[in-house]
C-alpha cells in the first residue's frame, strides 16, 4: 500500500499475488503431501508441482484483473 495525504491507497498487482501466493504455499505445500502426490502420480512430483505453479499463475493473474477493475 502506498501513503498519500488522505490515508493509505489500495493497490494490489500481478507480482504482489504471486509473491504473496509462493510465500503462503511454497514453504507448507511438499511436506505434507509428498507421499501421496508420489503414490498418485507414479513418481512424477515434478510435473504436478509445475501444472499447480501454472494454474496458481492463472489465479494470481485473473485476481490482478479483478483488483484492476
Amino acid at each position: 500500500m502506498t501513503t498519500t495525504a488522505e490515508g493509505l491507497q489500495r493497490r494490489l498487482t500481478l507480482r504482489d499475488l504471486i509473491v504473496s501466493g509462493l510465500l503462503f504455499i511454497g514453504p507448507l505445500a511438499p511436506v505434507g503431501v509428498f507421499g501421496v502426490l508420489d503414490a498418485r502420480s507414479g513418481g512424477a512430483v515434478a510435473l504436478v508441482y509445475v501444472v499447480a505453479t501454472v494454474a496458481m499463475g492463472f489465479t494470481a493473474w485473473s485476481y490482478a484483473r479483478m483488483s484492476a477493475a
